[in-house]
């Protein structure tokens, strides 16, 4: 079971044992705190001094990732906001509870008038139905884009699957089924592509060796160029 060790400065910092670590590792990750994997072998006193040991580098990169978590945008009734298809529109109401609904290419989302529209759990469930809203999206948009793509260049696969994943825009399985994050609809059409012909061509090649990165460059010229301009879009944060 993972353990918290509650730092002065830090606040609460998980330390979970993993089997798959070879070493302690300090992961920061925005709106996910601070992390420590630590080999089963490894106590957690260990663990310990090790963040006493890298609090400089700690408190370095929580000024980075406080900067990636305040580009998290605020849902107004003022917003504007468009998905793939979908218009977000917020009004304060007279019901008490919050109320969503996507419906005619807009995402009507209603919540009590008295509330201040800025608090966590309206903002979170504004988020949750734009979410809902890429899911839809991207159901019908993903799977019928990759069969054009995979019919174009001779790619073969399984099923295809979308899922929330906040880490990942996609991967491929050992048996070639797909899975695509639904925030890949918030990227602008050839990447899309990208993404969708990245994990095409992991059903050939399963790594991320040169050959790899041949093959892909053989359809996508400038994939260099691509991948640093995906690098720019954060998954968690929209």
């Amino acid at each position: 079971m993972p353990k918290i060790y509650s730092h002065y400065e830090f606040g609460d910092i998980i330390i979970a044992k993993s089997s798959r670590a070879k070493k302690i590792s300090i992961v920061l990750k925005p709106f996910h705190g601070i992390k420590l994997s630590i080999p089963p072998w490894v106590n957690y006193q260990e663990a310990i001094l090790v963040i006493k040991k890298r609090e400089e580098w700690i408190r370095k990169n929580i000024i980075k990732i406080k900067q990636i978590e305040d580009k998290q945008t605020i849902f107004t009734p003022s917003s504007f906001y468009k998905t793939r298809y979908h218009n977000l529109i917020i009004k304060p109401s007279h019901y008490p509870d919050l109320h969503a609904q996507i419906k005619n290419n807009e995402i009507k989302v209603l919540y009590p008038a008295e509330k201040n529209i800025e608090h966590p759990e309206i903002q979170k469930f504004i988020k949750k139905a734009i979410e809902e809203t890429y899911r839809i999206e991207a159901k019908k948009y993903i799977p019928s884009r990759t069969f054009q793509l995979a019919a174009k260049y001779k790619f073969k696969f399984g099923n295809i699957t979308i899922r929330n994943s906040k880490t990942r825009w996609g991967s491929c399985s050992h048996n070639n089924n797909l899975n695509f994050s639904l925030h890949v609809m918030r990227l602008p059409d050839y990447l899309i592509d990208l993404i969708i012909l990245h994990e095409l061509v992991h059903t050939k090649i399963k790594n991320h060796s040169n050959i790899f990165w041949q093959e892909l460059e053989k359809i996508i010229p400038n994939v260099k160029e691509q991948n640093k301009e995906l690098k720019r879009y954060r998954i968690s944060v929209f």
